[in-house]
């Protein structure tokens, strides 16, 4: 069986991992805040909006090619769609 292939040509399944690696482990649905590897952001970016409708976005440049991010969530995006 074919995987279901979401944006980006990601596997659904290896999206909600890389998504889950970055949400809020209480509530999915809460802002993103994360520090990860600068070459997962593209990657991560597109988990986070596949599943949330929301932009990740660097907001610090960390040592050793890490950054922080954040996007405003899966609620955030509820509030505007009202």
């Amino acid at each position: 069986m074919t995987p279901k292939l979401l944006a980006g040509n990601y596997a659904e399944e290896e999206l909600l991992e890389t998504f889950m690696g970055v949400a809020d482990q209480t509530d999915w649905r809460k802002p993103i805040v994360a520090v990860i590897p600068l070459r997962m952001f593209g990657e991560v970016a597109t988990a986070v909006e596949a599943f949330t409708a929301t932009k990740l976005e660097i907001v610090e440049l960390l040592p050793e090619q890490m950054v922080r991010v954040r996007a405003d969530g899966y609620d955030a995006r509820a509030v505007k769609d009202d």
